[in-house]
């Protein structure tokens, strides 16, 4: 640490740090990464943060799961922006964030809700902002 008052300067060729412009976790990741099955999903938009729930493009994370649209198996899902509920084969699930249009056309949809909807597990790594699912 070096210090300097108003009378002495102290390594005056050194210059201080403004402490609110430092980032405190420089050593976590700044894009949050996914994982299906320990294989890295790569998405043209990248997910977002909302309310500590992370949002991906949906037809991204449909695909990755191996749902056509909305549908696996005998599972279908059906997600509206901005509304705070999902249905999965007509039952109405509460969802923590709503799925967002991002852009003119992008729909980001809660990664938790929906890989679980089609019966993954999910784990959440906060130190290196990973997600990983897998799959049954």
């Amino acid at each position: 640490v070096i210090v300097r008052d108003v009378k002495t300067e102290i390594a005056p060729n050194i210059k201080l740090v403004d402490p609110d412009k430092v980032n405190l976790k420089q050593n976590i990741p700044k894009n949050i990464m996914v994982f299906i099955n320990k294989k890295q999903l790569n998405f043209d938009v990248p997910p977002i943060t909302e309310n500590d729930r992370t949002l991906v493009p949906m037809r991204a994370i449909f695909e990755a799961l191996g749902a056509e649209v909305a549908t696996k198996d005998e599972i279908t899902v059906s997600v509206t922006i901005d509304s705070n509920r999902m249905l999965k084969n007509g039952e109405e699930i509460k969802l923590d964030v709503p799925a967002r249009l991002v852009g003119d056309s992008r729909t980001l949809v809660p990664l938790r809700a929906i890989s679980e909807a089609f019966g993954c597990r999910v784990e959440w790594d906060e130190k290196l902002q990973r997600v990983d699912i897998y799959t049954n």
